[in-house]
């Protein structure tokens, strides 16, 4: 293997300067690279193969961990459940989902295609923190919706999130 390193190590790094793998995110992207640029000079007939194997593995890595975007969903879910004096407790899915489109600068609005965050898109962020809506009962009838629970992104906020500024109470 060293001789070959060694044979092929202008090829390689040639390979490994020009090229990007726009198709994963750049951590990822970083971490194939040096492969990709191997097997582009060892075998070329594999990178379609390679190419597939990535995108599987980097996609099935990111659903499970947490994203940049699910940092600043918990940051602002937080901001929610905590900044005001009567702060709720549950907020029915529709109701989270309609205070993260108002909050100022929130990427929440316009979200996608022009649409706002959508209550399945909104699952499938917090998705990595295990935090799911719980059915609930609203009002004195039988209806049941979906919520969130406060006490359910308590963990989550402790792992990713730096601790909350303590805000003064400021009396109505």
């Amino acid at each position: 293997m060293a001789i070959w390193a060694a044979a092929n190590a202008k090829e390689v790094t040639d390979y490994y300067l020009k090229h990007d793998l726009l198709y994963l995110s750049d951590r990822d992207a970083e971490l194939w690279l040096p492969l990709f640029a191997a097997l582009d000079v060892a075998d070329r007939t594999r990178i379609a193969d390679l190419q597939a194997t990535a995108q599987r593995l980097s996609g099935a890595k990111s659903e499970n961990e947490p994203t940049e975007l699910g940092i600043r969903l918990l940051t602002d879910i937080r901001q929610i459940f905590t900044a005001s004096f009567d702060a709720p407790e549950q907020l029915p899915s529709e109701a989270l989902l309609n205070r993260l489109i108002v909050l100022d600068e929130s990427p929440w609005k316009d979200f996608g295609f022009g649409k706002d965050l959508n209550a399945r898109k909104l699952a499938e962020l917090l998705r990595p923190y295990e935090i799911r809506p719980q059915n609930v009962r609203t009002g004195i009838g039988t209806t049941v919706k979906k919520a969130y629970k406060k006490d359910s992104f308590k963990d989550a906020w402790e792992r990713y999130l730096p601790p909350a500024a303590l805000l003064p109470v400021v009396n109505p």
